[in-house]
């Protein structure tokens, strides 16, 4: 938001001074005429904003392994995020939050079908919340740097051995109080018919080894967003379905921890069938 604040202040500033320019030498009509140009400005500044972090970007080792949270490149892509999604013309509600822990860090699982999921979870998720994504993602020109740089963290589900690596490298941060966790058990965006794919049991190990709070989130409309935006509102919505605690789950295995949190979320699915914009 602090990011919306400063660009919109800057295009208020060089809108005002066009304004006056103008009503000093040409007229006050002309003057009335440059207040159109202030969403312009924005806009302009927006594209110099992206223009900026781009180069910043292709400036950074994205070889080089990150072990930990970074402040200022996890504010750059949450700042960015919270503005992208105004864009867009997103407005992402999370409900049942008051069941979140107030102290502590919180493992975050949810349902993956869009590619705006993990922004709309940045949106509204406690602060900070680093990402496990697929590697994909990591080499997205703009915010593929970014995000690498501010500790989220790759997962190659085809590499037990690197899947390892990213499950403990997520428990480390949990364990040390850095940051909460999101990630998607489905593993890849579900592009079938059906409303869930099946979870990976394997993502739930982040939560049994660090012994974290365990959030069951189900997301609703981001699918929608691609064919509307930025012409027609959507309301995404991030339900917190259940809070999990230790003593809840510590005699679950992964596998029922998988299929519990699967069976919450598809339950939450069918008794919404309707989509709520």
């Amino acid at each position: 938001m602090t990011l919306t604040v400063i660009l919109a202040l800057l295009a208020l500033a060089g809108d005002a001074a066009l304004c006056a320019a103008l009503w000093l030498n040409a007229s006050p009509w002309m003057a009335l005429w440059g207040l159109a140009i202030g969403p312009g400005l924005f806009l302009a500044l927006f594209i110099l904003w992206l223009l900026i972090i781009t180069l910043w970007g292709k400036s950074l080792n994205t070889k080089k392994h990150v072990e930990g949270y970074h402040g200022l490149y996890y504010w750059i892509v949450v700042q960015t995020d919270f503005l992208v999604m105004r864009l867009l013309r997103v407005k992402t509600i999370l409900r049942g939050g008051e069941k979140l822990p107030k102290e502590g860090k919180i493992v975050f699982v949810n349902n993956h079908i869009s590619n705006f999921d993990q922004m709309a979870m940045l949106a509204v998720c406690p602060d900070p919340l680093i990402c496990i994504s697929k590697p994909e993602n990591f080499s997205f020109p703009i915010a593929g740097p970014m995000i690498h740089h501010a500790g989220f963290i790759p997962i190659n589900r085809d590499n037990a051995k690197e899947g390892v690596k990213a499950i403990y490298q997520a428990v480390g941060l949990l364990e040390q109080e850095t940051a909460n966790i999101e990630i998607c058990p489905e593993g890849t965006r579900n592009k079938t018919g059906n409303p869930l794919l099946p979870f990976h049991p394997g993502s739930f190990r982040v939560a049994t080894l660090s012994k974290a709070p365990l959030a069951i989130c189900c997301l609703k409309n981001t699918q929608f967003i691609h064919r509307r935006a930025p012409w027609r509102k959507t309301v995404v919505y991030v339900d917190v379905l259940e809070v999990l605690y230790y003593d809840d789950y510590k005699d679950k295995s992964t596998h029922e921890l998988a299929e519990y949190a699967s069976n919450l979320i598809l339950q939450d699915l069918r008794q919404r069938e309707r989509v709520l914009y």
